[in-house]
């Protein structure tokens, strides 16, 4: 039944990605701005996700099952089939009526939440009834995310019309309802082995036993959110910096987010193959972020050194815009991958090191806070930082940030002073290089690009 749920899993992230991809297609058709509308719709769907997560620990014991997750499939399924008509009424009002930027932007935002809210819903459920590490559901999670991202750009390559790849959703997320509807009818009949907290069964008598506090658990959260508000962070200007070294399109758009999901998926089951103790689990966080900051800080510099000898070594005429896109983005996707392989390793640790598990509420609190806090990167860096202060200052702002959780573990646990400090300085003095070295770097891309353009 486990491996069950874990595929059920994998096929609701990949729909979710799906309904995603599809939302930022249809805004940034009607308002453009491609890169930043589907960064901003990532951030506020993953939003709804963590808003869907709260909203869980509300609903009563017996709306916990199968069932239960069927019918939440079928209202997805109803609102991905009213998608086309919605948003032709949008692109009606900002043209013919000359609604605003920002009150378009506003009214495409509902789907989002919506469909967010719902696919939030779904996670926490199967945490619940996979009764598996949580380390290892959250990869297939991630996995099938990622599955949802390379596909997407698969619908135009096919000639697909969006509309009636809303439709075939529509009847994938049907289908999902009635696997769900067939699994619980056979839980039901094997219920004498089956806990009532898997069928829904027996919900109204057995209430979910408190539970004692958990050590560190506000700590824990506010590591959770600005984790998870650095991760989105470096992802998003990693994004800026790549699409503008090789030009924005749907391809590099893609390929940035897919490959940074699949080292998520990595990140989270190298997690669960490790199964730390808790002070283990705590001193691997010190190390993550360490790593995470440190690479942050040479992105650009990496990223134009790169660029620039690729181009000095094979030259812009002997390739098409096409193939420099495709390539640069295959090339240049080792780094979303592994800023992802560390970011992916973050949730999972922080649920090691509070020995959580699956029947905790405050499991679900901490999902929340780790994709509430996308919105807050979705805006900062989406419409702020890299505006004013340029992509490398925007780094270096964001692993200031990011150098909280090691201020917190050095206030808060004192036999780790030694591994904390030494993180810090680590990190100082990549962000020195940093200060030194983005300009040369640039200014190499910029003179081999201008010096090959006039060859």
């Amino acid at each position: 039944m486990a491996i069950i749920l874990c595929i059920m899993t994998f096929l609701l992230a990949f729909l979710g990605m799906m309904y995603e991809y599809i939302l930022a297609y249809y805004i940034s058709s009607i308002v453009g701005g491609a890169y930043i509308i589907l960064f901003i719709t990532f951030c506020l769907f993953a939003s709804a996700l963590g808003l869907g997560s709260v909203v869980y620990n509300f609903i009563p014991e017996r709306f916990k099952s199968l069932k239960y997750l069927g019918y939440i499939q079928v209202l997805i399924a109803l609102v991905v089939l009213n998608l086309p008509f919605y948003f032709r009424g949008l692109n009606s009002l900002f043209l013919e009526q000359g609604w605003s930027y920002f009150g378009i932007l506003g009214c495409a935002s509902v789907p989002v939440l919506l469909l967010g809210l719902f696919s939030g819903l779904e996670l926490p459920l199967m945490f619940r009834l996979a009764c598996v590490n949580i380390s290892r559901l959250l990869a297939w999670d991630y996995v099938g995310m990622f599955l949802g991202v390379i596909l997407f750009p698969a619908i135009f390559v096919w000639g697909l019309h969006i509309q009636i790849v809303c439709y075939i959703l529509a009847i994938l997320s049907v289908a999902m309802a009635l696997v769900c509807f067939i699994l619980n009818f056979r839980l039901q009949k094997l219920t004498y082995s089956i806990p009532s907290s898997v069928t829904g069964r027996d919900a109204k008598v057995q209430q979910p036993q408190r539970t004692p506090p958990v050590p560190h658990f506000y700590l824990g959260f506010i590591f959770v959110f600005i984790m998870s508000f650095c991760s989105f962070a470096y992802q998003g200007l990693l994004g800026k910096v790549v699409i503008s070294i090789i030009g924005d399109s749907f391809i590099s758009r893609s390929y940035g987010i897919g490959f940074f999901i699949l080292g998520m998926a990595l990140g989270a089951w190298r997690v669960e193959r490790k199964g730390l103790q808790p002070q283990g689990a705590l001193r691997a966080i010190l190390k993550v972020e360490t790593a995470l900051c440190g690479l942050a800080a040479f992105l650009p510099i990496f990223l134009y050194f790169i660029a620039g000898s690729w181009f000095l070594a094979f030259g812009l005429s002997e390739i098409t815009e096409g193939q420099l896109i495709f390539y640069g983005s295959l090339f240049l996707s080792f780094f979303p991958l592994l800023v992802g392989f560390f970011s992916g390793m973050e949730l999972p640790l922080v649920f090691q090191w509070l020995g959580l598990n699956n029947e905790q509420r405050e499991s679900y609190y901490l999902i929340a806070s780790n994709y509430i806090a996308a919105i807050f990167s979705g805006v900062i860096i989406g419409f702020i930082l890299p505006n004013f202060i340029g992509y490398s200052f925007s780094f270096l702002l964001v692993i200031t940030v990011n150098l909280f959780i090691l201020f917190g573990v050095l206030f808060q646990f004192p036999n780790l002073k030694r591994q904390s400090y030494t993180a810090l300085a680590v990190i100082l003095i990549f962000c020195v290089l940093n200060v030194k070295l983005v300009y040369p770097a640039r200014q190499f891309f910029v003179e081999t690009i201008y010096a090959r353009m006039h060859l």
